[in-house]
C-alpha cells in the first residue's frame, strides 16, 4: 500500500488580547492597597488603645468647699460660709495610651508626667492605698494644728526616737538609730515637733545640746553637742541628719471628736485648706470674710506649709470656680502663676500663721480668732 506522508497545514495563531488600560491595573490593586492600609490602621490602633507608655496625665481638678467637710461631736460650732475651697488635680488612673498621649500633646489643659514621678513604681492599688493612708494622716494633723493653735492641749509623748541616722552628718557618731531625744537646746522634748523646733530655731554652725536615752532598757541619759550643719538642698537651712522620728508613748487627747469626710479625695495636698476649715467651724465670725480664697499645701505638726504637685493646674481650678485668692506653698507661687490671668491674686505662705495673715488682708481678723474656752 502506497503512503503519502503529509504535513497538515497549521491555523494561524489568534492576536492576543490587548493590554488592559493602565488606569484599570491600578483600579485593580487598590482594594489591596486600602484593605492593607486598613489593617494597619487597626493594628495600629488597638497598639494606641492596649500600650500603656510611661506617663501620667495631669489636668484640672477642682476647688471645692472645705468647711462642709468638718464635723464636730462634742463642742460648739458656728455657721461656716463655702467660700474656702480645697483644690485639686485630676491623674489618671494609669498610664496613658497612645490616643491619650497625642491627646495631651494637643492640650494646653494636660500635662504628661513620667509615670515614675506618680506611681514610684507600685501597683496603681498600692499607689491608691498610699495615698490614702498620707490623706488620713494628713486630715489628723489637720484637725491636732487647729486645736491647738485654739489652745486646747493634744499631743502628748516622752522624747522624740530616732530611727535613722544619715551617714557624714553632724549626727553620725553622736546619735545611734533607736536613741531617744528627752531634751534639747536647755528644752524638754515630749514629742518630735519639740526636736524640730529647736532645730529650726537655729543657724547652720550654731550647736545643739542633747540628752539621749538609749533604746537599750536600762542604760543611762547621755549629754551630746553636735554642730548642725546646711542643709544640702537649701543652705540657709539647719541640718542634723537624722530621719524616721516619731513620738515615744504617743497620746492623742482630743477635747472633742472632729472628723473630716473629703470624699474620693486622696493625698496630703489639703492639709492648710482642713486646718483652716476647722478653724472657721470652731470659732465665730467668717475666716475669709465672704471672699472665695483656695488654698493648697500640706501642714505638719509645726503649722509648716509643705509643697505640693500640679499646683499650676490647681490655680487653673481656683480660677475657674472664681476664686479671688490662692494661697499657694512658699516657693511655689512662679509655677501657680504660669497658667492663670492677674485677675487671680496668688499668695505664698510658709506656715499656718502666714496663711492667717493673708486672710486678715481680707478683712477676716482671722489672727483674732475668738478662742471658745478649753475647759
Amino acid at each position: 500500500m502506497d503512503t503519502t506522508s503529509a504535513t497538515l497545514p497549521v491555523a494561524p495563531p489568534d492576536h492576543p488580547p490587548p493590554p488592559p488600560p493602565a488606569d484599570s491595573t491600578r483600579h485593580a490593586r487598590w482594594p489591596w492597597v486600602l484593605g492593607a492600609i486598613g489593617v494597619l490602621a487597626a493594628a495600629a490602633s488597638l497598639f494606641a488603645l492596649v500600650v500603656e507608655l510611661p506617663y501620667y496625665a495631669l489636668s484640672p481638678g477642682s476647688a471645692r468647699a472645705t468647711e462642709p467637710t468638718v464635723s464636730v461631736e462634742g463642742a460648739e460650732t458656728f455657721p461656716a460660709g463655702d467660700e474656702l475651697l480645697f483644690t485639686t488635680v485630676t491623674v489618671g488612673q494609669r498610664r496613658v495610651n497612645g490616643f491619650e498621649w497625642l491627646e495631651a500633646k494637643l492640650s494646653s489643659d494636660i500635662e504628661l508626667v513620667p509615670a515614675e514621678l506618680i506611681d514610684g513604681g507600685q501597683t496603681p492599688e498600692e499607689n491608691q492605698q498610699l495615698n490614702q493612708q498620707l490623706m488620713d494622716a494628713s486630715e489628723e494633723t489637720a484637725v491636732v494644728v487647729a486645736l491647738e493653735h485654739l489652745g486646747y492641749d493634744v499631743v502628748s509623748g516622752t522624747g522624740a526616737t530616732i530611727e535613722d541616722v544619715v551617714p557624714d552628718t553632724p549626727a553620725d557618731g553622736v546619735i545611734e538609730p533607736g536613741d531617744t531625744v528627752v531634751r534639747a537646746g536647755g528644752q524638754p522634748v515630749e514629742r518630735v515637733e519639740d526636736f524640730v523646733a529647736e532645730i529650726d530655731a537655729r543657724d547652720p554652725g550654731d550647736e545643739l545640746t542633747l540628752v539621749l536615752e538609749s533604746g537599750d532598757d536600762g542604760a543611762p541619759r547621755r549629754r551630746a553637742t553636735v554642730e548642725l550643719a546646711a542643709f544640702p538642698d537649701a543652705p540657709a537651712e539647719p541640718f542634723l541628719g537624722v530621719s524616721g522620728l516619731t513620738t515615744r508613748d504617743l497620746e492623742l487627747d482630743d477635747p472633742f471628736d472632729v472628723t473630716i469626710d473629703p470624699g474620693q479625695v486622696r493625698g496630703p495636698s489639703a492639709g492648710l485648706a482642713f486646718t483652716l476649715a476647722v478653724l472657721d467651724v470652731l470659732t465665730p465670725g467668717d475666716i475669709t470674710n465672704g471672699v472665695d480664697v483656695a488654698v493648697t499645701g500640706t501642714i505638719d505638726g509645726l503649722g509648716r506649709v509643705g509643697q505640693v504637685g500640679g499646683v499650676d493646674f490647681k490655680a487653673l481650678a481656683a480660677e475657674r470656680a472664681g476664686a479671688e485668692l490662692f494661697l499657694v506653698p512658699e516657693g511655689e507661687e512662679d509655677l501657680a502663676r504660669s497658667r492663670v490671668g492677674d485677675d487671680l491674686r496668688i499668695v505664698p505662705v510658709a506656715t499656718l500663721q502666714d496663711a492667717l495673715e493673708a486672710l486678715d488682708e481680707l478683712g477676716a481678723n482671722a489672727t483674732d480668732l475668738e478662742v471658745p474656752d478649753p475647759a
